[in-house]
């Protein structure tokens, strides 16, 4: 039945800012709606929208003409569609960041639903390092920042330089 289809939704690296999506910009998530089931998935209507209340979230498609009744044809055991959805983010004041969903409902069926979950942060922080001068000519101050989230930005400076970088904002 309706319940055989897998949604995934994936933004490319290259849009990204050192990986991370942010304020005030507007995205091109690749959808894919597969069918991981042993039987043709049935024609069926979705309801594409953003999380129930993110106000500073618009979607809107050139592939899909209208994302709140999008009708998906019957889809063969295996195979899938890929539709890009543009994400305009808008700024928001209360957090540094804001996880939240891109909801993908089948609405002539009951409660099925999936997601696509994103962080979206407002601001970057900027961080100099600077390498003063030592006796050896040659040094360099290498070093990892490391995020709450555990992923990592590698910086190099050569002694006597300083170099900034744009980090994303987890707390004040």
């Amino acid at each position: 039945g309706d319940y055989s289809l897998k949604i995934t939704g994936t933004i490319d690296e290259s849009e990204k800012t050192n990986g991370y999506l942010y304020a005030g910009n507007t995205y091109t998530m690749h959808l894919e709606i597969k069918n991981i089931s042993d039987v043709p998935a049935k024609y069926s209507v979705l309801k594409i929208t953003p999380q129930e209340g993110d106000d500073f979230i618009t979607l809107e498609s050139d592939d899909i003409p209208n994302l709140e009744a999008y009708s998906v044809p019957t889809i063969k055991q295996g195979m899938f569609l890929q539709k890009d959805i543009k994400i305009k983010i808008g700024s928001f004041t209360d957090e540094k960041y804001k996880d939240t969903k891109i909801n993908i409902e089948i609405i002539n069926d009951t409660g099925w639903i999936d997601y696509v979950p994103i962080r979206v942060f407002g601001e970057q922080a900027k961080i100099t390092f600077n390498a003063g001068k030592v006796e050896n000519t040659y040094a360099s101050l290498n070093g990892f920042l490391i995020y709450p989230d555990g992923n990592s930005q590698f910086f190099s400076v050569r002694q006597g330089n300083y170099q900034t970088i744009s980090v994303p904002r987890f707390k004040p």
